[in-house]
C-alpha cells in the first residue's frame, strides 16, 4: 500500500474571554491541508496550507480585525519536524516576508484610524526579521498545537512530566506556563494520546501572576491563583496520521478573569 502523503482537516475553535465587564466570543473555522513533502534522515518536511478561514466575532476589537487581515500572510507554511514530532525549522519565511512587504501599505491605510497601527506594523516587521522568534510564535499557535502533536514513540511513560508548554503574553508580559503529562494507549491499528496541563509549580512564577492581577484591580490583598484546566486529545491511525484532535482549555480567576477555548479537528475526504 502506498504511504499516505497528505490529509485535509477542518478545525473549529470557540474562544470566550471575560475580563471584568469586557466579554468577547470568537468562533473560527479553518480548512487546512497537511502534506508530507519530504523525508530526510532525522526530520520530515511538511507543507501546511490554509485553504479556507472564517471568523465570527460580533464585536471585534481593532486588534482582532488586524489579526484577521494578516491570516493571508501565513496561508502556506513549510516546516521541518523532527522524529519526536517537534517543529524545528521554517523554510519559507522569506516568501512570507515578501508578501508582508507588498501588503503593509494596504494594511496601514485600511487601519489608519487605529492610533497604534504604526507600532503594530513595527512589531510585525521585527517578528518577520527574527526567524527564531517567528518560529516560536508559530509553534504556540492553535494550528501548530492541534496539527503537530508529539510523536507517541518519543513520549515519556504515563504520569511523567512531558514538557512545559508556553503561551507567551497570556497575561500581557507574563506567559502562561503549563506542565504537561501524557496518557498513551496504542493498538496495532490506532493510537490515542491525552495530555493534561496544570499551572507551573513554581512559587516565584505564580507570585508574578498574583501581582499582575493585583495591579490590574488595585486589590493588593488579592492572593488567588488562576484555576487552570487543560486537556489535549489526539487519535492516530496506524500510519500516525491524525483522525481526530481536541482541546479543552480554561484559565479562571473567580469573578475577575475567565478564558475558555474549545477546539475540534476532523479529517475531510481527500
Amino acid at each position: 500500500m502506498e504511504e499516505k502523503r497528505f490529509a485535509n482537516y477542518t478545525i473549529d475553535l470557540l474562544q470566550r474571554t471575560k475580563l471584568g465587564a469586557f466579554v468577547e466570543e470568537v468562533r473560527t473555522t479553518y480548512v487546512v491541508e497537511k502534506r508530507l513533502s519530504q523525508i530526510a534522515d532525522t526530520s520530515s518536511l511538511y507543507t501546511l496550507t490554509v485553504k479556507d478561514f472564517k471568523c465570527i466575532n460580533p464585536n471585534p476589537s481593532a486588534l482582532r480585525l488586524i489579526e484577521s487581515d494578516l491570516k493571508e500572510l501565513q496561508k502556506t507554511t513549510r516546516l521541518w519536524v523532527n522524529g519526536r514530532g517537534h517543529i524545528t525549522g521554517l523554510l519559507n519565511l522569506a516568501e512570507i516576508r515578501a508578501m508582508w512587504d507588498s501588503y503593509q501599505y494596504e494594511l496601514k491605510q485600511k487601519h489608519k484610524a487605529n492610533k497604534d497601527i504604526k507600532d503594530i506594523i513595527s512589531a510585525i516587521r521585527a517578528l518577520l526579521g527574527d526567524k527564531q522568534e517567528f518560529l516560536r510564535n508559530f509553534t504556540e499557535s492553535d494550528l501548530a498545537v492541534l496539527l503537530f502533536p508529539p510523536a507517541i514513540s518519543g513520549l515519556p511513560k504515563e504520569t511523567e512530566l512531558c514538557e512545559v508548554k508556553t503561551y507567551s503574553g497570556f497575561f500581557e508580559d507574563i506567559p502562561l506556563l503549563l506542565e504537561l503529562k501524557n496518557k498513551v494507549e496504542t493498538t496495532a491499528e490506532k493510537s490515542h494520546l491525552k495530555r493534561f496541563g496544570t499551572l507551573l509549580d513554581d512559587e516565584n512564577y505564580q507570585m508574578e501572576i498574583v501581582r499582575y492581577f493585583r495591579g490590574l484591580t488595585d486589590m493588593y490583598n488579592l492572593s488567588a491563583l488562576p484555576t487552570v484546566s487543560y486537556i489535549e486529545t489526539f487519535d492516530f491511525d496506524k500510519e500516525q496520521w491524525l483522525t481526530h484532535a481536541g482541546q479543552v482549555f480554561r484559565v479562571e480567576v473567580a469573578n475577575l478573569f475567565d478564558f475558555q477555548q474549545l477546539a475540534r479537528v476532523k479529517p475531510l475526504e481527500n
